[in-house]
Protein backbone atom coordinates (compact mmCIF):
# COMPACT_ATOMS: atom_id res chain seq x y z
CA UNK A 1 0.00 0.00 0.00
CA UNK A 2 1.62 3.70 -1.04
CA UNK A 3 2.62 5.36 2.13
CA UNK A 4 -0.37 8.03 1.43
CA UNK A 5 -3.10 5.47 1.29
CA UNK A 6 -1.86 4.11 4.21
CA UNK A 7 -2.16 7.69 6.01
CA UNK A 8 -5.78 8.23 4.41
CA UNK A 9 -6.87 5.19 6.02
CA UNK A 10 -5.11 5.74 9.63
CA UNK A 11 -6.86 9.19 9.68
CA UNK A 12 -9.93 7.37 8.37
CA UNK A 13 -9.91 4.55 10.64
CA UNK A 14 -8.63 6.95 14.00
CA UNK A 15 -11.95 9.52 12.60
CA UNK A 16 -13.99 6.14 12.98
CA UNK A 17 -12.97 5.12 16.33
CA UNK A 18 -13.36 8.34 17.88
CA UNK A 19 -16.95 8.70 16.52
CA UNK A 20 -17.39 5.52 17.79
CA UNK A 21 -15.85 6.59 21.22
CA UNK A 22 -18.01 9.79 21.07
CA UNK A 23 -21.25 7.68 20.68
CA UNK A 24 -20.22 4.89 23.39
CA UNK A 25 -19.93 7.40 25.85
CA UNK A 26 -23.42 9.43 24.64
CA UNK A 27 -24.67 5.67 24.95
CA UNK A 28 -23.43 5.20 28.52
CA UNK A 29 -24.99 8.48 29.27
CA UNK A 30 -28.38 7.54 28.28
CA UNK A 31 -28.31 3.93 29.92
CA UNK A 32 -26.99 5.84 33.40
CA UNK A 33 -30.18 8.96 32.61
CA UNK A 34 -32.30 5.61 32.06
CA UNK A 35 -31.26 3.67 34.81
CA UNK A 36 -32.10 6.77 37.15
CA UNK A 37 -35.02 6.98 35.81
CA UNK A 38 -36.26 3.32 36.11
CA UNK A 39 -35.03 3.18 39.89
CA UNK A 40 -37.02 6.52 40.51
CA UNK A 41 -40.31 4.42 39.19
CA UNK A 42 -39.50 1.87 41.13
CA UNK A 43 -39.59 3.79 44.47
CA UNK A 44 -42.58 5.94 43.43
CA UNK A 45 -45.89 5.05 44.24
CA UNK A 46 -49.08 6.77 42.62
CA UNK A 47 -50.38 10.27 44.34
CA UNK A 48 -53.01 8.47 45.72
CA UNK A 49 -51.15 5.62 47.31
CA UNK A 50 -48.70 7.92 48.93
CA UNK A 51 -51.99 9.83 50.73
CA UNK A 52 -53.36 6.64 51.47
CA UNK A 53 -50.16 5.54 53.05
CA UNK A 54 -50.13 8.82 55.08
CA UNK A 55 -54.09 8.54 55.90
CA UNK A 56 -53.34 4.71 57.22
CA UNK A 57 -50.43 6.51 59.40
CA UNK A 58 -53.29 8.97 60.39
CA UNK A 59 -55.38 7.02 61.53
CA UNK A 60 -53.13 4.28 63.17
CA UNK A 61 -51.55 7.37 65.58
CA UNK A 62 -55.65 8.48 66.17
CA UNK A 63 -57.23 4.42 66.62
CA UNK A 64 -59.50 5.37 63.66
CA UNK A 65 -60.44 2.41 60.92
CA UNK A 66 -59.32 3.93 57.25
CA UNK A 67 -61.64 3.65 54.95
CA UNK A 68 -64.96 4.05 56.70
CA UNK A 69 -65.00 7.71 56.49
CA UNK A 70 -67.58 9.99 54.71
CA UNK A 71 -66.30 13.34 53.42
CA UNK A 72 -65.81 16.23 56.17
CA UNK A 73 -66.55 19.08 53.75
CA UNK A 74 -66.61 21.87 56.70
CA UNK A 75 -62.50 19.92 57.34
CA UNK A 76 -61.59 19.80 54.00
CA UNK A 77 -62.99 23.44 52.53
CA UNK A 78 -60.36 25.16 55.52
CA UNK A 79 -57.64 23.07 55.18
CA UNK A 80 -58.07 23.89 51.05
CA UNK A 81 -58.57 27.70 52.19
CA UNK A 82 -55.56 27.42 54.68
CA UNK A 83 -53.78 26.52 51.47
CA UNK A 84 -54.76 29.01 49.04
CA UNK A 85 -53.67 31.32 51.79
CA UNK A 86 -50.50 30.31 51.82
CA UNK A 87 -50.35 30.49 48.09
CA UNK A 88 -51.39 33.75 48.27
CA UNK A 89 -48.84 34.58 50.36
CA UNK A 90 -45.92 32.72 49.06
CA UNK A 91 -42.67 34.83 48.88
CA UNK A 92 -41.43 32.44 46.21
CA UNK A 93 -41.42 29.83 43.28
CA UNK A 94 -40.87 26.98 46.00
CA UNK A 95 -43.82 28.22 48.15
CA UNK A 96 -45.97 28.43 45.80
CA UNK A 97 -45.65 25.12 44.56
CA UNK A 98 -45.62 23.67 48.32
CA UNK A 99 -49.63 25.03 48.81
CA UNK A 100 -50.59 23.90 45.30
CA UNK A 101 -48.72 20.32 46.22
CA UNK A 102 -50.41 20.59 49.93
CA UNK A 103 -53.95 21.19 48.05
CA UNK A 104 -53.77 18.19 46.04
CA UNK A 105 -52.53 15.88 48.95
CA UNK A 106 -55.32 17.31 51.53
CA UNK A 107 -57.83 16.76 48.83
CA UNK A 108 -56.50 12.57 47.77
CA UNK A 109 -55.90 12.25 51.40
CA UNK A 110 -59.28 13.11 52.41
CA UNK A 111 -61.28 10.73 49.72
CA UNK A 112 -58.29 7.61 50.56
CA UNK A 113 -60.31 8.01 53.57
CA UNK A 114 -63.83 7.41 52.06
CA UNK A 115 -62.27 4.00 50.53
CA UNK A 116 -63.12 4.57 47.22
CA UNK A 117 -60.72 3.74 44.85
CA UNK A 118 -60.32 7.33 43.17
CA UNK A 119 -57.83 6.17 39.75
CA UNK A 120 -61.11 4.64 37.99
CA UNK A 121 -62.83 8.30 38.91
CA UNK A 122 -59.93 10.24 38.41
CA UNK A 123 -60.05 8.66 34.84
CA UNK A 124 -63.44 9.91 34.06
CA UNK A 125 -62.96 13.30 35.49
CA UNK A 126 -59.82 13.57 32.79
CA UNK A 127 -61.21 11.96 30.05
CA UNK A 128 -65.09 14.71 30.13
CA UNK A 129 -62.41 17.35 30.70
CA UNK A 130 -60.48 16.61 27.61
CA UNK A 131 -63.44 16.42 25.72
CA UNK A 132 -64.02 20.48 27.03
CA UNK A 133 -61.56 21.49 23.41
CA UNK A 134 -64.21 19.67 21.03
CA UNK A 135 -66.03 22.12 18.91
CA UNK A 136 -67.08 25.41 20.93
CA UNK A 137 -64.65 25.24 24.14
CA UNK A 138 -62.44 28.32 24.28
CA UNK A 139 -60.36 30.05 26.34
CA UNK A 140 -62.08 33.01 28.47
CA UNK A 141 -60.51 36.51 29.20
CA UNK A 142 -59.19 34.86 33.09
CA UNK A 143 -57.14 31.99 31.50
CA UNK A 144 -59.77 29.48 31.88
CA UNK A 145 -60.93 27.06 29.37
CA UNK A 146 -64.51 27.34 28.87
CA UNK A 147 -66.80 24.20 28.26
CA UNK A 148 -68.32 23.48 24.95
CA UNK A 149 -72.22 23.54 24.89
CA UNK A 150 -72.45 20.32 23.99
CA UNK A 151 -70.29 19.20 26.90
CA UNK A 152 -71.31 16.00 29.21
CA UNK A 153 -70.41 16.51 32.45
CA UNK A 154 -69.50 12.84 33.96
CA UNK A 155 -71.65 13.00 37.06
CA UNK A 156 -73.65 9.77 36.19
CA UNK A 157 -70.16 8.15 35.33
CA UNK A 158 -68.92 8.72 38.61
CA UNK A 159 -72.37 8.14 40.15
CA UNK A 160 -72.34 4.58 38.51
CA UNK A 161 -68.63 4.12 39.35
CA UNK A 162 -69.51 5.03 43.31
CA UNK A 163 -72.27 2.62 43.29
CA UNK A 164 -70.50 -0.34 41.96
CA UNK A 165 -67.17 0.39 44.53
CA UNK A 166 -69.64 0.41 46.78
CA UNK A 167 -71.05 -2.91 46.34
CA UNK A 168 -67.82 -4.37 45.18
CA UNK A 169 -65.70 -3.11 48.12
CA UNK A 170 -68.38 -3.32 51.14
CA UNK A 171 -68.38 0.63 51.28
CA UNK A 172 -71.38 0.21 53.63
CA UNK A 173 -70.71 3.74 55.04
CA UNK A 174 -71.16 5.95 51.70
CA UNK A 175 -74.16 3.83 51.12
CA UNK A 176 -76.94 6.20 50.60
CA UNK A 177 -74.85 9.05 49.73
Amino acid sequence: MPHSSKGKFRRSTQQKLSKLQQQNEELKRLLAVASAEAKHLEESKSFFQDCLEFTKRRNQCIKKITGQSRIDRAFITQMVKDELQELAEAKNFTEEVDALIDIIYYCLQHLSNTGLQIEPIWNLVHRANMTKFGPGGYLNEIGKWVKPPNFIPPDEDIRKEIEYQIQVFHLDHLKGI
